[in-house]
């Protein structure tokens, strides 16, 4: 099918899913088990775990980009040329048509799943073409692709925007969180377990800048101790 969907159900046929071999690496270089695009970046994407926040927000680059490849350019995600990836930026910036691309989130499973739910702002725009160089480039690496295309686009100037004040606390309201922890600590009636946990897990969020999932997701095992370079000290890594 050629219409816009999640990339599960969206099964181009040859030529535009890639198993022509454009822009591809001799068969002798290939070091993965990929017939085409879909499978290339699947196996990229493997070095993650599915349920991971990383591997979520990687799948959404890849997936975006490989749709407007094939609905929009006519022509498979490892044909893209420098011409096309200087073309996409310019998508993100403002995807059209935006009937086709952008729409109010919603489940991968629904008929109304739109991969954008609005034009990119710089900062996420920069973001996915980091994402996608990356991703070209290992398949680069593996014999899957010939050349990067995104590995010759000139790189977005750094992007320098204010936090999200909207989803972050000020530092009133950090010192009555920790105050607030501190109280339960006191309080004979309270359970003091409870409040060591909310304080340990609370500043080693805030001092690793750690994404919710990844702190709900830590355990005492991923904390290592390791040498510090250069000196004969040691330091914890999480």
């Amino acid at each position: 099918s050629q219409n816009l969907a999640p990339w599960e159900y969206f099964l181009p046929f040859p030529p535009l899913d890639g198993s022509e071999r454009q822009n591809r690496a001799s068969v002798e270089r290939l070091r993965i088990a990929a017939t085409n695009d879909r499978e290339a970046v699947l196996a990229w994407l493997a070095q993650w775990p599915e349920d991971s926040a990383t591997y979520r927000a990687y799948r959404k680059e890849a997936e975006r980009c490989l749709l407007w490849s094939v609905l929009e350019r006519r022509k498979p995600f490892s044909a893209m040329t420098v011409d096309d990836a200087v073309a996409y930026r310019g998508f993100l910036a403002d995807p059209q048509p935006r009937e086709r691309w952008v729409g109010p989130l919603a489940s991968r499973q629904s008929s109304r799943w739109k991969p954008f739910q609005d034009r990119l702002s710089p900062r996420s725009a920069q973001y996915a073409e980091t994402v996608l160089r990356s991703l070209c480039q290992w398949l680069v690496d593996v014999g899957y692709l010939g050349w990067n295309p995104f590995g010759g686009l000139r790189r977005a100037r750094h992007v320098e925007e204010g936090m999200a004040v909207g989803r972050a606390l000020s530092e009133q309201e950090w010192r009555w969180v920790m105050d607030f922890c501190k109280r339960g600590l006191d309080d004979s009636q309270g359970d003091p377990v409870f409040f060591h946990h909310a304080r340990f897990a609370l500043r080693l969020g805030y001092y690793k800048g750690l994404r919710i999932s990844n702190l709900a997701e830590a355990q005492l095992g991923h904390l290592d101790r390791r040498a510090l370079c250069g000196t004969e000290g040691t330091i914890w890594w999480l």
